[in-house]
């Protein structure tokens, strides 16, 4: 894959701020943990859509 490459299909990678450095990717798990399990599906299924 070269840089900015489109993708063969979307992706959904969750992400979380760090305390410092960079963004922590989280897994869907980590994710509906912190905003619930219904509320994470919804975001996953409209980000890909977008």
């Amino acid at each position: 894959m070269r840089d900015s490459e489109k993708l063969a299909e979307p992706i959904f990678t969750p992400a979380t701020k760090a305390e410092t450095g960079h963004d922590e990717n989280i897994s869907e798990a980590q994710m509906a943990g912190i905003v619930g399990g219904d509320i994470m599906k919804y975001l996953r299924e409209v980000s890909l859509r977008v």
